[in-house]
């Protein structure tokens, strides 16, 4: 008996999130289809908390030592304050574009798909960011180990360097 062919999965937020970078116009379209209505906001809190996650680890663990010494309240002082400055940006954008998307639809206006939209485009302004520290730190990695890799090759001996 032949096997039914399976329906294939809806996208999840990796790929809504990749489709959004690498191609907005079908983002945007997948946000409003059935499969995508509502998904955008939960996708971009899921972006920018990975971001805070990734490039604040050691104000994290600053937090995580306070409450550790009984000092609980200023590590969620800490961690809120820093969270903070990295939800503004893409949240007041969410919120204006949202409202200008609404406005300027016209008579097509809806407006939670309208901040669908607004969160789908607010994913660059998320994600780049992140990868921009991403890249200096790995910069800085990888700027170190070469650093360490020359010390390796002036340790050499004579009859090693000639091989």
């Amino acid at each position: 008996m032949a096997r039914a062919k399976s329906q294939a999965r809806p996208p999840g937020w990796m790929e809504r999130l990749g489709a959004a970078l690498a191609t907005p116009t079908h983002a945007l379209a997948a946000s409003e289809t059935a499969a995508g209505s509502g998904r955008a906001p939960a996708d971009l809190a899921v972006l920018i908390l990975a971001g805070f996650m990734a490039s604040n680890l050691p104000r994290m663990v600053k937090a995580a030592w306070l409450a550790a010494d009984g000092s609980g309240i200023d590590g969620i002082h800490l961690l809120l304050a820093d969270l903070s400055g990295v939800l503004m940006g893409p949240l007041v954008f969410v919120v204006v574009g949202g409202i200008a998307l609404t406005i300027l639809a016209g008579h097509h206006r809806a407006m939670a798909a309208d901040f669908d939209l607004a969160c789908v485009a607010a994913v660059p302004l998320a994600a780049v960011p992140m990868l921009l520290h991403l890249f200096a730190r790995l910069g800085l990695w990888t700027q170190g180990l070469l650093a360490l890799a020359v010390r390796q090759a002036r340790l050499r001996g004579p009859r090693e360097a000639a091989r």
